[in-house]
Protein backbone atom coordinates (compact mmCIF):
# COMPACT_ATOMS: atom_id res chain seq x y z
CA UNK A 1 0.00 0.00 0.00
CA UNK A 2 1.86 2.86 -1.17
CA UNK A 3 0.16 6.85 -1.94
CA UNK A 4 1.71 9.94 -3.91
CA UNK A 5 0.85 12.63 -1.78
CA UNK A 6 -0.55 14.44 -4.40
CA UNK A 7 -3.40 12.05 -5.80
CA UNK A 8 -6.39 12.86 -3.41
CA UNK A 9 -5.57 17.00 -4.72
CA UNK A 10 -9.27 17.70 -6.80
CA UNK A 11 -11.99 20.98 -6.63
CA UNK A 12 -13.57 21.34 -3.68
CA UNK A 13 -17.23 23.75 -4.54
CA UNK A 14 -18.39 23.84 -1.11
CA UNK A 15 -16.68 22.61 2.61
CA UNK A 16 -19.33 21.87 5.16
CA UNK A 17 -18.08 21.93 8.08
CA UNK A 18 -20.09 20.34 11.11
CA UNK A 19 -20.23 20.45 14.55
CA UNK A 20 -20.01 17.66 17.09
CA UNK A 21 -18.36 19.41 19.48
CA UNK A 22 -19.57 18.49 23.37
CA UNK A 23 -18.79 21.80 25.18
CA UNK A 24 -19.55 23.50 28.12
CA UNK A 25 -21.14 26.28 26.58
CA UNK A 26 -21.91 27.71 22.67
CA UNK A 27 -18.93 26.69 20.35
CA UNK A 28 -19.07 28.28 16.63
CA UNK A 29 -17.88 25.55 14.83
CA UNK A 30 -20.19 24.77 12.02
CA UNK A 31 -23.25 23.30 11.35
CA UNK A 32 -24.84 21.43 14.36
CA UNK A 33 -25.22 17.51 13.94
CA UNK A 34 -26.21 14.56 15.88
CA UNK A 35 -23.40 11.74 16.46
CA UNK A 36 -25.66 8.65 18.17
CA UNK A 37 -23.06 6.86 20.48
CA UNK A 38 -23.50 3.04 20.52
CA UNK A 39 -25.29 3.33 23.60
CA UNK A 40 -27.70 5.62 22.59
CA UNK A 41 -28.85 3.16 19.58
CA UNK A 42 -27.68 -0.73 20.92
CA UNK A 43 -28.95 0.19 24.60
CA UNK A 44 -25.34 -0.36 26.31
CA UNK A 45 -21.56 0.09 25.52
CA UNK A 46 -20.73 -3.35 25.94
CA UNK A 47 -21.73 -5.65 22.59
CA UNK A 48 -18.54 -7.23 21.70
CA UNK A 49 -19.53 -10.44 20.03
CA UNK A 50 -23.30 -9.86 20.48
CA UNK A 51 -26.13 -9.26 17.72
CA UNK A 52 -28.39 -6.42 18.00
CA UNK A 53 -31.80 -6.49 19.69
CA UNK A 54 -33.38 -5.38 16.67
CA UNK A 55 -36.77 -3.84 18.75
CA UNK A 56 -34.15 -1.82 21.10
CA UNK A 57 -32.63 -0.04 17.94
CA UNK A 58 -36.07 0.56 16.03
CA UNK A 59 -37.27 1.65 19.45
CA UNK A 60 -34.36 4.05 20.33
CA UNK A 61 -33.89 5.36 16.41
CA UNK A 62 -37.40 7.17 16.96
CA UNK A 63 -35.09 9.93 18.76
CA UNK A 64 -33.76 10.69 15.49
CA UNK A 65 -36.63 11.10 13.14
CA UNK A 66 -36.11 14.70 13.31
CA UNK A 67 -32.85 15.16 12.05
CA UNK A 68 -31.15 15.85 8.31
CA UNK A 69 -27.99 13.44 9.25
CA UNK A 70 -26.75 11.17 12.02
CA UNK A 71 -23.26 9.68 12.54
CA UNK A 72 -22.94 6.20 14.34
CA UNK A 73 -20.45 5.61 16.71
CA UNK A 74 -20.21 2.10 17.98
CA UNK A 75 -16.85 0.61 19.05
CA UNK A 76 -17.62 -2.38 20.29
CA UNK A 77 -18.19 -4.52 16.90
CA UNK A 78 -14.26 -4.06 16.49
CA UNK A 79 -13.07 -5.11 13.00
CA UNK A 80 -9.46 -4.61 13.72
CA UNK A 81 -7.88 -5.39 17.43
CA UNK A 82 -4.05 -4.22 18.10
CA UNK A 83 -4.14 -3.15 14.55
CA UNK A 84 -4.96 -7.15 13.78
CA UNK A 85 -7.81 -8.50 12.03
CA UNK A 86 -10.13 -9.61 15.27
CA UNK A 87 -11.45 -12.97 15.68
CA UNK A 88 -15.09 -11.65 15.25
CA UNK A 89 -14.07 -9.43 12.81
CA UNK A 90 -16.28 -10.63 9.65
CA UNK A 91 -19.83 -11.23 12.27
CA UNK A 92 -18.97 -7.77 13.42
CA UNK A 93 -19.23 -6.63 10.01
CA UNK A 94 -22.46 -8.49 9.07
CA UNK A 95 -23.33 -6.97 12.32
CA UNK A 96 -22.76 -3.33 10.74
CA UNK A 97 -23.99 -3.78 7.77
CA UNK A 98 -27.86 -4.92 9.01
CA UNK A 99 -27.81 -2.07 11.49
CA UNK A 100 -27.61 0.28 8.61
CA UNK A 101 -29.79 -1.41 7.19
CA UNK A 102 -32.60 -0.71 9.94
CA UNK A 103 -31.33 2.53 10.36
CA UNK A 104 -32.46 3.65 6.77
CA UNK A 105 -35.67 1.36 7.34
CA UNK A 106 -36.72 3.67 9.98
CA UNK A 107 -34.94 7.21 8.83
CA UNK A 108 -35.38 7.21 5.06
CA UNK A 109 -34.86 10.72 5.37
CA UNK A 110 -31.79 10.97 6.83
CA UNK A 111 -28.17 11.07 5.82
CA UNK A 112 -26.39 8.00 7.99
CA UNK A 113 -22.80 7.32 7.99
CA UNK A 114 -20.50 5.76 10.65
CA UNK A 115 -17.38 7.26 12.82
CA UNK A 116 -14.07 6.21 11.33
CA UNK A 117 -14.60 4.34 8.43
CA UNK A 118 -12.27 3.83 6.30
CA UNK A 119 -10.00 2.49 9.05
CA UNK A 120 -7.20 4.69 9.40
CA UNK A 121 -4.36 3.04 7.65
CA UNK A 122 -1.90 5.10 10.23
CA UNK A 123 -0.17 1.94 11.53
CA UNK A 124 -0.24 -0.09 7.66
CA UNK A 125 1.79 2.68 6.59
CA UNK A 126 4.44 2.36 9.00
CA UNK A 127 4.54 -1.48 9.54
CA UNK A 128 4.22 -3.40 6.12
CA UNK A 129 3.32 -6.38 8.16
CA UNK A 130 -0.03 -5.22 9.39
CA UNK A 131 -1.09 -4.03 5.80
CA UNK A 132 -3.23 -7.24 4.83
CA UNK A 133 -5.11 -6.68 8.09
CA UNK A 134 -5.72 -3.26 7.22
CA UNK A 135 -7.16 -4.27 3.95
CA UNK A 136 -8.88 -6.76 4.86
CA UNK A 137 -10.41 -4.62 7.33
CA UNK A 138 -11.65 -2.33 5.06
CA UNK A 139 -12.84 -4.99 2.85
CA UNK A 140 -15.56 -6.45 5.13
CA UNK A 141 -16.71 -3.11 6.03
CA UNK A 142 -16.99 -1.92 2.38
CA UNK A 143 -20.55 -3.31 1.69
CA UNK A 144 -21.29 -0.49 4.49
CA UNK A 145 -19.84 1.86 3.17
CA UNK A 146 -21.17 1.89 0.14
CA UNK A 147 -24.86 1.95 1.58
CA UNK A 148 -23.71 4.64 3.49
CA UNK A 149 -24.56 8.58 2.47
CA UNK A 150 -21.17 9.48 3.71
CA UNK A 151 -18.34 8.32 5.26
CA UNK A 152 -16.35 10.08 8.62
CA UNK A 153 -12.93 8.82 8.72
CA UNK A 154 -11.18 9.67 11.57
CA UNK A 155 -8.20 12.27 11.10
CA UNK A 156 -7.26 12.79 15.06
CA UNK A 157 -3.75 13.46 15.59
CA UNK A 158 -1.69 11.18 18.03
CA UNK A 159 2.03 11.97 16.73
CA UNK A 160 3.79 15.28 16.44
CA UNK A 161 4.98 13.58 12.90
CA UNK A 162 4.35 16.13 9.99
CA UNK A 163 5.59 14.52 7.24
CA UNK A 164 3.83 11.48 8.21
CA UNK A 165 0.77 12.89 9.41
CA UNK A 166 0.08 14.54 5.66
CA UNK A 167 1.00 11.34 3.49
CA UNK A 168 -1.46 9.31 6.35
CA UNK A 169 -4.16 12.00 5.57
CA UNK A 170 -3.25 11.64 1.93
CA UNK A 171 -3.80 7.52 2.18
CA UNK A 172 -6.93 7.71 4.32
CA UNK A 173 -8.87 10.44 2.32
CA UNK A 174 -7.76 8.51 -1.46
CA UNK A 175 -9.75 5.08 0.25
CA UNK A 176 -12.53 6.86 1.60
CA UNK A 177 -12.66 8.68 -2.47
CA UNK A 178 -13.00 5.13 -3.97
CA UNK A 179 -16.50 4.96 -2.47
CA UNK A 180 -17.73 8.04 -4.27
CA UNK A 181 -19.03 9.50 -1.41
CA UNK A 182 -18.97 12.73 0.35
CA UNK A 183 -15.93 12.66 3.19
CA UNK A 184 -16.14 14.39 6.91
CA UNK A 185 -13.08 13.72 8.57
CA UNK A 186 -13.59 13.90 12.51
CA UNK A 187 -11.12 16.30 13.72
CA UNK A 188 -10.06 17.26 16.90
CA UNK A 189 -7.75 20.33 18.71
CA UNK A 190 -6.13 17.84 21.12
CA UNK A 191 -4.49 14.83 20.60
CA UNK A 192 -5.78 11.09 21.62
CA UNK A 193 -2.17 9.26 21.73
CA UNK A 194 0.60 8.51 24.15
CA UNK A 195 2.25 11.50 22.84
CA UNK A 196 0.19 14.29 23.10
CA UNK A 197 -2.67 12.87 25.95
CA UNK A 198 -5.17 14.74 25.01
CA UNK A 199 -3.46 18.00 24.83
CA UNK A 200 -3.70 20.98 22.79
CA UNK A 201 -2.19 20.02 19.72
CA UNK A 202 0.42 22.22 18.70
CA UNK A 203 -1.19 25.33 16.32
CA UNK A 204 1.01 24.11 13.21
CA UNK A 205 -0.68 20.52 13.47
CA UNK A 206 -4.00 22.07 13.37
CA UNK A 207 -3.57 24.49 10.69
CA UNK A 208 -1.60 21.44 8.46
CA UNK A 209 -4.97 19.47 8.53
CA UNK A 210 -7.57 22.54 8.48
CA UNK A 211 -5.61 23.52 4.96
CA UNK A 212 -5.44 19.95 3.97
CA UNK A 213 -9.23 19.34 4.53
CA UNK A 214 -10.32 22.63 2.93
CA UNK A 215 -8.89 21.33 -0.14
CA UNK A 216 -9.36 17.93 -0.61
CA UNK A 217 -12.46 16.85 1.26
CA UNK A 218 -15.97 17.40 1.60
CA UNK A 219 -16.26 19.00 5.14
CA UNK A 220 -15.11 17.97 7.88
CA UNK A 221 -16.51 17.15 11.76
CA UNK A 222 -15.11 18.62 14.87
CA UNK A 223 -15.27 16.74 18.01
CA UNK A 224 -14.32 18.01 21.83
CA UNK A 225 -14.81 15.79 25.37
CA UNK A 226 -17.63 16.89 27.28
CA UNK A 227 -15.74 18.09 29.99
CA UNK A 228 -13.77 21.44 28.29
CA UNK A 229 -15.33 24.67 28.20
CA UNK A 230 -15.57 27.05 25.10
CA UNK A 231 -13.42 29.67 24.86
CA UNK A 232 -13.17 31.78 21.40
CA UNK A 233 -10.11 32.88 22.13
CA UNK A 234 -7.89 29.75 22.46
CA UNK A 235 -4.53 30.44 20.07
CA UNK A 236 -5.39 26.59 18.53
CA UNK A 237 -9.15 28.27 17.23
CA UNK A 238 -7.61 30.95 15.20
CA UNK A 239 -4.99 28.56 14.02
CA UNK A 240 -8.21 26.55 12.52
CA UNK A 241 -9.48 29.65 10.34
CA UNK A 242 -8.83 27.55 6.70
CA UNK A 243 -11.70 24.96 8.71
CA UNK A 244 -13.73 27.74 9.33
CA UNK A 245 -14.05 30.49 6.74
Amino acid sequence: MRYLLLLVSFNVYSFELLDATRFTGHSNLGMPVTVVYENQILGGFDNYGKPMDEAVVRANLVNYVSESRIILDVESWRILTNQRLDVNARIHAEYFYRLLQIVKEELPDVSVGFYGWPVNPRYALKADYLINDHIEANRLLSPTMQLSDALYPSFYVDHDEPGHQAYTHSAHLYEAKKFLKPVYPFVWHRGPGVIFNEEVLPVHLINQFCVFLRENASGAVWWSISTESWDPNNTWYHWAYPCLI
